[in-house]
């Protein structure tokens, strides 16, 4: 009869970390959807506001004005970035990632001169973060569902499928007790995908 107690005790233990240990998963799971869903929902809402001045100078809409040279305005730049930090969701790979493509830009321009130029620049012909299909991610936030989700220690990768064609990838860093975006990106194992085109 003690044996018999002692085994029903034991695996009882035994079944009370494993639901303990999956319950914590599903916890840190639902906090990482909601950091992804919320900073969607606060871009949504700032996207607009983020550039407080032009960031790209020179446009000529003038067609009797000659001479402007398109550049990129890194002080704006930076500016755009500090606005983009204020929000509280990404981590400073995020915002590395997004300077150097504007960094990038600007090289180029500075080598290969644009003058009197009135359309998109190559690299910026689209939204920084969610590229073409900007309005389609914002305008399935609600149908967010988990695809995929991994976690080891302090960094989370997690698949969100907001419609048919629509799956996005974000990869995140836990600082102190918040999660942060490194990365935003489409999954491209999804042929459907509007990011694997």
């Amino acid at each position: 009869m003690k044996k018999t107690t002692s085994i029903i005790f034991s695996l009882i233990f035994f079944y009370s970390l494993a639901f303990a240990q999956k319950t914590k998963n599903q916890i840190e799971e639902a906090q990482v959807k909601q950091t992804c869903i919320s900073f969607l929902k606060w871009y949504k809402r700032n996207s607009d506001n983020l550039k407080t001045s032009p960031v790209i100078k020179g446009f000529n809409p003038d067609t009797i004005k000659k001479d402007s040279i398109l550049k990129v305005d890194m002080n704006a730049v930076e500016i755009y970035l500090s606005n983009f930090k204020a929000g509280g969701y990404v981590s400073a790979v995020f915002l590395n990632h997004l300077r150097s493509i504007y960094k990038s830009v600007s090289d180029t321009l500075t080598i290969h001169q644009v003058k009197d130029y009135f359309g998109p620049i190559p690299s910026l012909e689209s939204d920084i973060v969610l590229g073409f299909g900007k309005e389609e991610i914002l305008d399935n936030i609600k149908k967010a569902k988990i695809k995929h989700f991994l976690r080891i220690y302090n960094k989370a990768l997690i698949s969100l499928r907001l419609s048919y064609t629509t799956e996005i990838v974000f990869t995140l860093t836990r600082e102190k007790k918040h999660w942060e975006i490194d990365y935003i990106g489409f999954n491209g194992d999804n042929k459907y995908n509007i990011g694997s085109q």
